[in-house]
Parts: C-alpha cells; sequence; structure tokens
C-alpha cells in the first residue's frame, strides 16, 4: 500500500482558471499540513498529473521516517470530517485552507475527492453545511492498460480503463508482488473493491485488490482466420458465388 501519495481530483467542467486555483489552495493545504503535523519541510513532487479526470497526485519526501505518512493520513482526516460533518481536528489555519479549497465547489466543479491509499471522502457541497456522500464500494473487475506502477512505500498503478479511457488508481497488497513486476503497458483484468463517481458510475479507484489477470494480445489479422465455422473441401463453390446464384435464381 502506497502510504507516501495524496490526490486530490476535481469533477465537472473544469476551467483552466479553476485548475489552477484548485492547485493553489490544494498547495497551500498541503504546506499547512506538512508544517503542522510533519514538523519539518517537506518536498512534494507531482507523481501524476490527469487531464481526463482533472486530478494531481503528490508524493512526498522526507529523511524523517513516518513523517510523510501522518500528513497523508492528516489529509484524508479533513477531508473525512468536512464529509461527516464534524470539526476538523486541526489547527485554525488548517480549517481555513481546506475551507479555501472546498468553497471553490460551485456550478461548474460538481465536487472533489480526497483519495489516499487508506480511503477516499467524496465532497459535493460545501457551503458551512456540507452534504455527506459515502463512497459505495462493489466487488467486481475493470479492464483497461496499466501506464504507470510505482512500489515505493507499496503497491500502486495506475489503469487507464478500456471504455471511457480515464485512469482508475489501482492499490495492491504485497502478495500481489509477482503479478505486478510484468504488468507496466499491458493490458490487464483486475479483481477488487471499485469505487465509482457518483455522478457517472465510472470507476476511479480500486482498492482489496484479489487478482491481476493478463489480457493476451489478439495476434495481427487473426480475423481473417473467421472465414467460417465450416472447412472448406478443395473444389467447392466460394459463398459469395452461392449466394449470388440464388440471388439470380430468384429474381430470374
Amino acid at each position: 500500500m502506497t502510504t507516501d501519495t495524496i490526490t486530490l481530483e476535481l469533477n465537472g467542467d473544469i476551467s483552466l482558471q479553476d485548475f489552477a486555483t484548485a492547485m493553489q489552495r490544494f498547495y497551500g493545504l498541503v504546506n499547512v499540513l506538512s508544517s503542522e503535523v510533519g514538523g519539518t519541510t517537506i518536498d512534494w513532487q507531482i507523481d501524476e498529473l490527469n487531464a481526463g479526470s482533472a486530478s494531481i497526485t503528490v508524493r512526498g519526501n522526507t529523511d524523517i521516517p513516518n513523517t510523510v505518512e501522518k500528513i497523508v493520513l492528516a489529509f484524508l482526516t479533513v477531508g473525512s470530517s468536512i464529509l461527516s460533518h464534524e470539526p476538523i481536528p486541526y489547527s485554525k489555519d488548517v480549517e481555513q485552507q481546506a475551507d479555501r479549497l472546498v468553497r471553490l465547489i460551485n456550478g461548474s466543479i460538481t465536487s472533489m475527492r480526497f483519495e489516499t491509499a487508506y480511503g477516499d471522502a467524496v465532497i459535493t457541497e460545501y457551503s458551512g453545511i456540507n452534504t455527506p456522500v459515502e463512497r459505495m464500494y462493489t466487488a467486481g473487475i475493470v479492464k483497461g492498460t496499466v501506464e504507470t506502477v510505482t512500489r515505493r512505500k507499496g503497491w500502486k498503478f495506475t489503469l487507464y480503463d478500456a471504455i471511457f479511457n480515464t485512469a482508475i488508481n489501482c492499490y495492491a497488497s504485497p502478495q500481489l508482488e509477482e503479478q505486478m513486476r510484468d504488468i507496466w503497458g499491458k493490458k490487464v483484468i483486475v479483481h477488487g473493491q471499485i469505487g465509482r463517481n457518483q455522478e457517472t458510475g465510472r470507476p476511479v479507484v480500486v482498492r482489496n485488490i484479489t487478482h491481476i489477470e493478463l489480457v493476451e494480445p489478439v495476434p495481427t489479422g487473426s480475423f481473417q482466420q473467421a472465414r467460417g465455422i465450416l472447412a472448406q473441401p478443395n473444389g467447392d463453390e466460394m459463398p459469395e458465388i452461392a449466394v449470388r446464384r440464388t440471388r439470380d435464381m430468384t429474381y430470374a
């Protein structure tokens, strides 16, 4: 389980200005959490940036053990507190930064998703009182192509699904290490608990993965093998000729 990354996803009709403003406020929240919870300056690097779902994943780097993990947990706590109407259990600075970020939800930004390896919180409304929306997970499968694989502090990979070509964050357990070694750039079927976008129903995250199945590539030109069910003995009439002859007899 990757414990040193956090993801913010915006949903809706996201303009460049909306995204830029959200990134500034996201940085403000992460920065103040780093100072307050981590007690030090953390080097946050962009780990992944997806335009299709307007989401960003950042990875924290520091020499102090367990510091980044504490901030990751704090980020999820902030999102969960807003979602469940509970006070944010940190300073006023953290509360103000979170308020500035979530208040961007309006006509164009319809929701935000705070995601970590430990869970996620989807916020669909914020005006002082938030309407909670619980992420529903269902057992199932998703099929797509693996674009990125990381094993730093746990296995995580990004799958671009075969239907919508959108990014899905997948968190795998150490028990699947052997299956993870050979999946980069390949088409796979992932079995696990699937979390979906509340508005579109599309998969956005897969947790508790039980199995990763490689999809064998289809050989080039294999469609030519589907010429017919029965073999055609030498000398038999070609199907298109038989059809044409039958047609001509019918309309003669």
